[in-house]
């Protein structure tokens, strides 16, 4: 049964977690002719998520069930909540749930099969796409050898109407804002370089706090 608790947080958790000292790496690859996604897991035990890279909005949010209107995907990339162990809800009026972020919903809102009682937020694209559903606590693991973190606010939506494609599962936002995965692990820069259509092993998307005064320049297609 999926419950509701509280967390005093300021930063992402894990027992070997040192913003100055690691960089946090996945895989990124070419998926739509100039659309990239990053590979994560989510959840414990873990879920397999495809989100694709946004560099102009702040949230990490995925696909959830049950579903009010979802797209279509494919059956490995679809997030169970009640198959997550580490599944937390956070209620509107926590300190968590940051009301200054233009995509999160007063508590007096009103919205069709959704509980005031919930951090509720919605997401609107360019492309007129949009998601929206709450914000909750889970696990998030990256494709590297850093042990999964704790304690990542991400979003949980559950209606979700637009261009999305089916074998992805969500977005990753890369913006600076209060839910952005940038701020919640506190590093300080991140790279990653954009792999071609037939590139076939991909590229890796890096967070890191550099140890050197000066980052070197590369002569890559790097970002």
């Amino acid at each position: 049964m999926l419950y509701r608790e509280e967390f005093n947080l300021t930063k992402a958790t894990s027992s070997n977690y040192d913003a100055q000292k690691t960089t946090f790496t996945t895989g990124l690859y070419d998926r739509l002719h100039g659309t990239y996604v990053a590979y994560f897991m989510v959840g414990d035990p873990p879920q397999r998520q495809a989100l694709l890279l946004d560099i102009g909005s702040d949230l990490l949010w995925v696909q959830c069930q049950p579903c009010i209107n979802c797209f279509n995907q494919t059956d490995d990339l679809e997030f169970d909540p009640k198959e997550s162990s580490s599944y937390r809800e956070i209620s509107c009026n926590s300190a968590l749930c940051n009301h200054d972020e233009n995509y999160i919903f007063s508590c007096d809102a009103t919205i069709d099969r959704t509980s005031k009682k919930d951090c509720r937020f919605q997401m609107e694209y360019a492309d007129g796409s949009s998601a929206s559903g709450k914000i909750i606590i889970e696990t998030l693991g990256f494709f590297s050898d850093v042990r999964p973190l704790e304690n990542i606010l991400v979003g949980c939506a559950n209606n979700n109407q637009g261009h999305f494609d089916e074998e992805t599962s969500g977005i990753l936002g890369l913006g600076l804002g209060y839910y952005s995965l940038i701020n919640q692990l506190k590093v300080t820069n991140f790279s990653f370089c954009l792999p071609g259509p037939d590139f076939i092993y991909g590229s890796t998307l890096d967070m890191f706090t550099p140890s050197l005064k000066r980052i070197p320049p590369s002569p890559y297609l790097c970002f």
